[in-house]
C-alpha cells in the first residue's frame, strides 16, 4: 500500500467517552460480530473504533494504543487489505479468540468479514 493511500483516520481531539470493550474477557473460541461505525485517530496517533456488538459490553473498541497495535489490529487489516476508511466503516465483522502457541498470552484474535 502506498503512502498516498494509507488511511486518513481523522483526528479525534479526546478519546471518546463510550465503554471499552475488553475482548481478552471472551472466552476461547468464541465468537462475537462487531461493526465497525466510525475510525479515529487521537492526538496520540492510537486508533479507536465506535463500534456496535450486541453480545459485547460496550461501543468502544481500540485496535493501537500505548503500547501499539491490538485487539488483533493486524489481521484486521491484513483481512481488509486496503487502506480506505470506507472500506471498515459500515462493514460488519467477525471476531474470534483461538488459542495461539506464538503469542505470550496464549491467543490472539482473529478477524473474519461478515457477508451478507
Amino acid at each position: 500500500m502506498s503512502d498516498e493511500n494509507r488511511i486518513d483516520w481523522g483526528v479525534e481531539e479526546t478519546a471518546p467517552r463510550g465503554v471499552t470493550i475488553k475482548l481478552q474477557e471472551i472466552h476461547m473460541d468464541e465468537s462475537h460480530e462487531v461493526e465497525i461505525v466510525e475510525m479515529k485517530n487521537t492526538k496520540q496517533g492510537y486508533i479507536v473504533c465506535t463500534v456496535n456488538a450486541p453480545t459485547l459490553n460496550g461501543d468502544t473498541l481500540w485496535l493501537k494504543g500505548s503500547y501499539g497495535l491490538q485487539n488483533g489490529a493486524i489481521s484486521l487489516m491484513r483481512l481488509v487489505n486496503s487502506d480506505l476508511p470506507s472500506d471498515y466503516e459500515g462493514k460488519s465483522f467477525m471476531v474470534g479468540k483461538v488459542p495461539s502457541e506464538q503469542s505470550s498470552s496464549g491467543y490472539r484474535y482473529e478477524w473474519g468479514l461478515v457477508v451478507v
